[in-house]
């Protein structure tokens, strides 16, 4: 019964060891994190395509954008998006303006002079 005791003593002792050597978990909080430049995939996509939305909503489907207007040095450009005609809906087309965001990572996207 003594020898039991040891040996259970001593596995205690070595599984406390290996545990606080290895310390808590450090898992994504450590890693590296490149900040996304929003900006460059304005730049690197002059035009896109959507040809399905999450609600099945038909203004959205097959939904085109081309970028118009590009200005890297105000970090500006204008997109035209153009909505096909879908059921009682007319063919449409509307401007966005895009603009670096408040944070990083973020594009503010405006329709003429409105803000939100």
């Amino acid at each position: 019964m003594h020898g039991l005791f040891e040996l259970l003593l001593a596995g205690l002792c070595i599984a406390t060891a290996v545990v606080a050597k290895l310390g808590p978990p450090a898992g994504p909080q450590k890693l590296q994190r490149d900040e996304i430049d929003t900006f460059e995939v304005v730049v690197n996509f002059p035009n896109a395509v959507a040809i399905a939305d999450s609600d099945n909503n038909a203004l959205l489907q097959c939904l085109s954008a081309t970028r118009t207007e590009l200005d890297q040095e105000a970090l500006t450009a204008t997109y035209v998006w153009k909505f096909q005609k879908a059921e009682s809906l007319d063919e449409r087309e509307i401007t966005f303006h895009i603009a670096p965001g408040e944070t990083p990572g973020t594009l503010d996207m405006t329709i003429g002079d409105d803000p939100t």
